[in-house]
């Protein structure tokens, strides 16, 4: 993930670079041929120890959306923002709950690769988190370096939260935006005393097997535009991180803790609903899957054992990062397809795990 802000020059010359990344030559096919992979399937969700509760936070984020009402230029129906697929349950027409029971929660956010190139008000799900914040939603977040592998970002979470107390009536729940989702999973392995004190994490358009894009453009290309843009390149394994043979050989090695609840939103969309810095990366993935948010594929957002949310209709960037509310001129140009009910989605998912503590 990366963030850009025409007010910051570091960041116009690092979105410059990543263009032309973007636009570079890519070796066919996207994903090389390898035999160093654990054995995978593609199957139904019911047959791979996924849950499904799409109908549930269909209504909780269509409540959501109309009492917050549609995006300025955006469609005027929730369900043009999230996929129904032919599977999707029927509605239950279930009562939206109290939210007072949200005080009890604690909701910690962490971004993804480059997130910390981003301006404050630039951030990852920043404008949603405030908002909800001030309605007493109980949400911090937490900066871990922008280049850092897994477990160097581990570590950095591990810290933020040895200073902090754990009330016995408080519940933790992580929601990890992009590679933000890796790092929640190596900090949950890595450090199983801090894991105990958390009772869910969401894979937020979470990059959990990885992005066939880190198979796609070059390494030093993607080091230069950490360089420039100012990002904490942290122990400069990030990116590797992100390639799904890294990623999924690490979950097949690595068991997650039992007690926690995991779930999974994830956002793919059309080719005209992509925006243009996204574009190329949607094209590629397409060679895979037409699926996808210009990212990642639809089906590598999924924790294993998780419950389903939902499919939002939105690419990458649409789905968390502000540029509608925030951005103005060159990031502006390049995130052309923002706009996105990010309060409505981001409180749908709170209130949905919440309901299932």
């Amino acid at each position: 993930m990366l963030s850009l802000d025409s007010q910051r020059p570091a960041n116009l010359l690092c979105g410059l670079l990543f263009v032309l990344i973007l636009g570079g030559c890519a070796p066919e096919p996207i994903l090389t041929y390898e035999s160093d992979v654990p054995a995978q399937v593609l199957t139904p969700i019911d047959l791979a120890g996924v849950k499904d509760g799409r109908t549930r936070f269909r209504e909780l984020f269509c409540e959501s959306f109309e009492a917050i009402g549609a995006p300025e230029d955006g469609q005027s129906s929730c369900g043009d923002y999230l996929h129904r697929l032919s599977d999707e349950p029927a509605a239950t027409k279930q009562a939206v709950g109290p939210r007072t029971a949200l005080a009890s929660v604690r909701f910690v956010v962490v971004p993804g690769y480059m997130g910390d190139a981003a301006p404050a008000g630039m951030r990852a799900l920043g404008p949603s988190i405030d908002r909800l914040a001030g309605q007493g939603y109980r949400i911090e977040y937490v900066q871990v370096s922008g280049g850092g592998g897994g477990g160097y970002n581990a570590a950095q979470i591990a810290a933020y939260f040895r200073d902090r107390e754990f009330p016995e009536n408080e519940k933790l729940v992580l929601i990890g935006y992009s590679k933000g989702t890796i790092d929640i999973l190596h900090f949950l392995v890595d450090n199983p005393d801090l894991a105990r004190r958390v009772d869910a994490m969401v894979s937020y358009a979470g990059a959990v097997n990885g992005s066939a894009l880190a198979d796609v453009f070059p390494e030093v290309l993607v080091n230069m535009a950490m360089a420039i843009s100012g990002s904490d390149a942290g122990d400069k394994t990030g990116y590797q991180t992100l390639k799904p043979s890294v990623q999924m050989s690490w979950l097949a090695t690595n068991a997650l803790p039992a007690h926690i609840k995991y779930f999974s939103l994830a956002s793919f969309t059309h080719r005209e609903n992509v925006s243009r810095i996204l574009a190329d990366g949607y094209e590629r993935l397409s060679q895979i899957n037409p699926k996808n948010d210009g990212q990642l594929i639809f089906y590598d957002q999924i924790l294993p054992g998780s419950t389903l949310l939902g499919y939002c209709n939105g690419d990458h960037w649409a789905v968390a990062l502000p540029f509608t509310e925030k951005a103005s001129g060159y990031g502006s140009t390049l995130a052309t397809r923002n706009v996105f009910p990010r309060d409505a989605m981001f409180e749908a998912v709170l209130l949905y795990v919440r309901e299932n503590l």
